[in-house]
């Protein structure tokens, strides 16, 4: 038995062990060097999710991950408060690793996210993510962690997230959280399975854990193949490389470029760098200035030295560069600089002896010319007749070279023009068309006017990336599902490549702002202090979108291609419309979908699929039953159609002869519905659920005859509102509600189409901006303004308020209309920047704090006036009448001398007040008297916040005249026609 004296020593002894053991963690103000810091009971280590631009998001729980054998995993994890030393560390250990159960040994990779400035102040950003506009940063680099010898990685060097990009930065230092990108390749040899594992922090190497999360992954029984079935290729500009690579490019000439020279040695490390990062993503680079030194004897074939040429390109298109010597998936076969001066012939017999060469080094598999489209196409990257005959015509001579040449066109299957009896021998013949790789329909697509010819062969597919109305957006308004849209598309698309232009950054500095439009795949090392090029957040996404394909690629090889297919469909919500009609901007709001969830359960479900039938095996029917019943789960939600309400026509119900008009006018509201589903056969319904005193609807509901898949079909709904009610009533929400007439299944959709008085004024206005002299009676409207569409809102149906209050007035003297408003929200800089015109983003007005009056008159017989938009800023007014837009390109023309009367105050910056009075014989035709009412609506855009909102709504921008509310021409209570 210990003695008293010994046992006090040893409880001395432990309490100054605790004391010590806690200092470092517990102690206020002093150093904190070595620990971490979280919330109570994370443990130190937070989830985090990463799907779009807005950032990680923090989740609760441990890590879940799925996937299959030879599949790359990725997942983000926050340290909320980052104290490490010098020997911080991170490890990946099996939590089952001391039990003789089957452990994971993945190949790992971590790396932190670094936030790069990203310009989201545009129209394009506001639509398509529904959230304020701003210039602003967003994780985007991802920076290698190093890694020691025992397998774990060194994040002692982490940068601190509040240093600009650019160089070398300081270690972070707590004052925000660090997040960490962590990737983890499946073996292919690995079990199917669960999996646990644990993501440890630990203050030294080797020593024991200090903050860990768990990890779980559940393995599948198949392997993704290491071919790539879909290539996702981009176009490396010679002239990009020099600009972020100027030391290594400088000078040197792609002609003459080889791995011989020393001279060249910096510019193919940074090509070779490069090409790696890509390929070890699954996806490919191309260099089309990168050519073999040509020479064109008079009267001879071209001479072609390939020397230099594939000293370089040889390891890409072989795959000895390559860790899992896989070759890059696609590489334009190279044109030399000065091809275009030279007759067709000579033209023809260079391609020919091109794709001769590539043919014996077992490249022209890989490889296709690829022709531009130039400049003459459209406004959706459709060309027009004269280009589509030109590059027919180029495309033939091409495949004449060489019978295994394969050749891109910018054309879509219906606009190939073939050579026949009755057109030029020029064309492309009709046996050679197999060779042809055509463009796929985007998003929004119309039939094909005339089909493929019979005779012809069935060519290939590939998707463009550079039109902006037909394509998903990718760029700064784009997440991880948006790229991974692309893969579901080609799979629908029946396409096999993707290209895209410019997988570097637009931008020289990276202190400037982003192209929002652009989809980076990696940024300059040596903006970071790096030597290799650094990857970015998009890269990880683009090989999560080619894994997908792969997913379907093997559900489709075991007989699964109609569910896989419908997967796909209901994914991307593709819109068709009519041969040669222009894509509504609006439909660009209709695909894809918005709904997170239905992206992981669509790809478990092409899982399951695979795994419905093993290589040899019939189908157990019981599982496939299951299958089928979760699929029908999944499906049931994502075939809602989508409503959106786009057109409102107001009509006056007339009385008899010589009585003047009736009590009631007509709202006439057009809502497109679209349909998500394939052709349904069943009729629906459309029925008005929600309205206010002051309405009447119809008792039975409107009849929707049977919907064609993926198209947008117009429907009217009717509806009257008193005018001895107009009020704050008669201006509220309405609803409708479409039941489908098979499953009875809901969807809601809620319209402000607001019916107010205007009445008389007899005493004179002063139009100083105070707002003085307006009363209560005039008030037209208060509170938020409708927000005007989004992606988010329309999919869901939802009806979103500005975050701003707007007081809106309006009366009528013998002379004018009268308009007072007062809005709140503007911009700082607002009363500092001013301009004598007015910026349009997508259609809305944009970059400056702006508000715009919309009117239109209609008289007694229902005749209507032109429309008139008045357009203010806090120190300007522009007045426009539209003309007609089917033969104007632009039907807004300037209306001089219109007399309109502005005046405006702006209190504290931040409020601001306006009068205008807008004479009669501006607004309609003075021989046809003043009218009874006026089609009217009211808009503002923040400059501040980039949100536009309606007092009519939601519309897409303000000078929208198809849908309005309505103003009543109140003469002192009597319902009379003008002049009667």
């Amino acid at each position: 038995m210990m003695s008293p004296f010994y046992l006090a020593v040893a409880r001395a002894v432990l309490l100054l062990v605790g004391l010590i053991a806690v200092l470092p963690m517990g102690c206020s103000g002093g150093s904190r060097s070595n620990g971490w810091s979280g919330r109570a009971g994370d443990g130190g280590l937070i989830a985090t999710d990463l799907h779009d631009t807005a950032g990680p998001a923090e989740r609760p729980g441990p890590i879940a991950l799925v996937g299959a054998r030879n599949e790359w995993l990725s997942t983000t994890i926050r340290i909320p408060n980052w104290q490490g030393g010098r020997g911080a560390r991170l490890r990946l250990r099996n939590a089952n690793s001391i039990s003789a159960a089957p452990q994971l040994k993945p190949t790992l990779a971590v790396m932190q996210l670094i936030a790069m400035p990203v310009d989201q102040s545009g129209a394009a950003f506001v639509r398509q993510a529904g959230r304020p506009a701003a210039s602003r940063t967003a994780p985007r680099a991802l920076l290698p962690v190093a890694r020691d010898r025992n397998g774990e990685f060194d994040l002692s060097t982490l940068r601190d997230p509040n240093a600009p990009p650019g160089g070398p930065a300081r270690t972070a230092d707590g004052s925000r959280p660090v997040d960490l990108w962590i990737d983890l390749l499946v073996p292919a040899e690995t079990p199917a399975g669960r999996y646990e594992l644990s993501i440890e922090l630990l203050r030294k190497p080797g020593g024991k854990p200090v903050a860990q999360l768990p990890l779980s992954i559940d393995v599948h029984d198949f392997v993704l193949p290491d071919d790539r079935h879909l290539t996702l290729a981009a176009k490396l500009d010679w002239d990009d490389l020099a600009q972020h690579y100027n030391g290594a490019f400088q000078g040197v000439s792609p002609r003459l470029v080889n791995r011989t020279n020393p001279r060249f040695s910096d510019a193919v490390r940074v090509l070779d760098r490069l090409m790696t990062l890509a390929q070890s993503h699954r996806t490919s680079l191309f260099v089309p200035q990168l050519q073999p030194t040509v020479k064109w004897p008079s009267g001879e074939p071209p001479s072609i030295d390939w020397n230099d040429y594939d000293s370089i390109v040889r390891p890409w298109l072989s795959g000895d560069q390559f860790n899992d010597r896989i070759p890059l998936g696609f590489w334009a076969l190279p044109s030399p600089d000065q091809i275009d001066e030279f007759d067709p012939a000579s033209q023809r017999e260079y391609w020919g002896l091109a794709a001769s060469h590539f043919d014996q080094l077992d490249w022209l598999d890989r490889s296709a010319i690829l022709l531009s489209s130039g400049d003459a196409t459209g406004a959706t990257g459709r060309a027009n007749a004269v280009s589509s005959i030109r590059l027919s015509t180029e495309a033939a001579a091409a495949l004449a070279g060489h019978p295994r040449l394969r050749v891109v066109v910018p054309l879509n299957g219906d606009q190939v023009q073939f050579a026949g009896p009755s057109t030029s021998n020029r064309l492309v013949p009709p046996e050679a068309a197999d060779r042809l790789v055509i463009a796929a329909p985007g998003l929004i697509s119309a039939p094909p006017i005339q089909n493929w010819p019979r005779a012809a062969g069935h060519p290939r597919r590939w998707m463009r990336t550079d039109v902006r109305e037909v394509v998903p957006a990718t760029g700064a308004a784009g997440g991880e599902h948006d790229v991974r849209l692309w893969a579901w598309l080609a799979f629908l698309r029946d396409a096999g490549t993707i290209i895209w232009n410019d997988p570097l950054p637009s931008q020289m500095v990276p202190q400037r702002s982003a192209d929002p439009a652009n989809l980076v795949w990696f940024y300059p090392g040596h903006w970071f202090g790096q030597n290799d090029p650094v990857p970015t957040v998009h890269l990880k996404w683009l090989r999560r979108a080619e894994q997908d394909y792969e997913y379907l690629y093997l559900a489709s090889q075991r007989g699964e291609t109609t569910n896989t297919r419908l997967l796909a469909e209901l994914l991307a919500k593709p819109v068709e419309v009519q041969p040669n009609q222009n894509p509504d901007p609006v439909y660009g709001l209709l695909t894809g979908t918005t709904d997170a969830a239905a992206w992981d359960g669509a790809l478990q479900l092409v899982a399951r699929s695979i795994l419905l039938r093993p290589p040899g095996q019939l189908p157990d029917l019981a599982v496939q039953h299951q299958l089928e019943l979760e699929t029908r789960r999944w499906t049931d939600p994502q075939q809602r159609p989508v409503l959106v309400a786009r057109s409102s026509q107001w009509l006056i119900d007339p009385l008899m002869p010589g009585r003047g008009i009736s009590n009631w006018i007509d709202l006439r509201c057009g809502i497109d519905i679209y349909n998500t589903a394939a052709t349904d056969p069943t009729t629906h319904t459309l029925q008005w659920t929600g309205i206010g005193a002051g309405w009447r609807v119809p008792g039975q509901p409107t009849v929707v005859r049977a919907l064609d898949g993926y198209r947008v079909r117009r429907v009217s709904m009717d509806a009257r509102v008193n005018l001895g009610e107009l009020g704050a009533e008669t201006r509220e929400p309405l609803e409708i509600t479409f039941t489908h007439g098979f499953t009875r299944r809901e969807t809601k959709l809620q319209v402000v189409v607001p019916a107010a008085a205007l009445d008389r004024r007899d005493e004179p206005l002063t139009v100083d901006g105070s707002l003085g002299d307006w009363r209560e009676v005039d008030a037209i409207g208060s509170g938020a303004l409708v927000k005007m569409l989004s992606r988010p809102t329309v999919q869901q149906g939802a009806l979103e308020r500005m975050s701003t209050p707007v007081n809106l007035y309006a009366n009528w003297a013998d002379d004018a209309v009268n308009v007072a408003f007062r809005v709140e929200g503007l911009s700082s800089a607002g009363g500092r920047v001013s301009r004598n015109f007015i910026e349009y983003d997508l259609r809305r007005a944009w970059g400056e704090d702006v508000c715009e009056v919309l009117m239109q008159p209609v008289y007694a017989d229902n005749s209507v006036g032109p429309t008139l938009n008045v357009t203010l800023k806090p120190t300007s007014v522009w007045v426009e009448r539209k003309l007609d837009a089917r033969t104007n390109a632009d039907p807004w023309a300037p209306l001089e001398g219109a007399a309109v009367r502005y005046a405006a105050t702006v209190d504290g910056g931040q409020v601001w007040r306006g009068e205008i009075t807008v004479p009669w014989k501006a607004i309609g035709d003075p021989a046809k008297g003043r009218p009874v009412l006026l089609r009217f609506n009211f808009s503002q855009h923040r400059a501040a916040t980039g949100e536009s909102g309606s007092w009519a709504g939601p519309i897409d921008f303000g000078r929208d005249d198809a849908f309005t509310g309505i103003l009543h021409i109140r003469d002192t209570g009597a319902f009379v026609a003008p002049g009667r």
